[in-house]
């Protein structure tokens, strides 16, 4: 039991990382959204500033291979530990 208790210390947190963008060449043609878009994502990291680093790169990925003309901006990255399932 101690052993199990032990592994599960060593390894990273799970933390749930918001990116909240914009994509302000489509708003030039359709105008201005009230509020940004927001993508959400689950990462395993060590400290918060990983978890943040991590999610925006994967953000970056993932706007690359979008199919999408314009640019994405981001304007706010919320970073929190992620809670177990219930």
């Amino acid at each position: 039991m101690l052993a199990a208790a032990a592994m599960s210390e060593d390894l990273p947190t799970m933390y749930r990382v918001r990116v909240w963008y914009r994509e302000p060449t489509y708003e030039a043609r359709t105008g201005p959204r009230a509020a940004p878009f927001r993508w959400t994502y689950t990462v395993r990291a060590e400290g918060e500033e990983e978890a943040r680093r991590r999610a925006l790169r994967e953000f970056e990925e993932m706007s690359r291979l979008s199919s999408v003309g314009w640019s994405r901006e981001v304007v706010a990255v919320e970073v929190e530990p992620a809670q177990p399932a219930p």
